[in-house]
């Protein structure tokens, strides 16, 4: 369902003025006292303690070897399964924390070109 401003006239200005960098949207002008931030503020909601979801694109073969590695890992470990967060984060804590990690990451992705789709 797409809204048009009219549709939203109910809501407060300062909804309005906060949400929408100048030139985007409703053109309401802001009560004293608010704060607009500026259209690179808007580019991405501020970071909230907690979890952030992030997905990955696998091509059909990576997703197949990718399944068979937890399977075996879930084996191996005597699980009922590992899931694929299991193995990212414990992927991604390595990589932050291991500078031999971090460059054949690196180093991998420039050799491939990942970078580019």
């Amino acid at each position: 369902m797409s809204t048009s401003p009219s549709d939203d006239q109910h809501l407060p200005k300062p909804y309005w003025a906060k949400v929408y960098p100048v030139g985007h949207g409703p053109e309401i002008a802001p009560e004293p006292g608010d704060t607009i931030r500026s259209p690179a503020a808007m580019v991405a909601p501020p970071v909230v303690n907690g979890r952030v979801r992030q997905f990955v694109d696998l091509t059909q073969a990576e997703f197949d070897a990718f399944t068979k590695w937890k399977v075996d890992a879930a084996l191996d470990l005597g699980w009922a399964r590992v899931t694929t967060q299991d193995v990212l984060r414990a992927a991604v804590q390595m990589l932050v924390s291991d500078r031999k990690t971090e460059r054949r990451v690196f180093n991998k992705i420039a050799d491939n070109g990942m970078g580019t789709y």
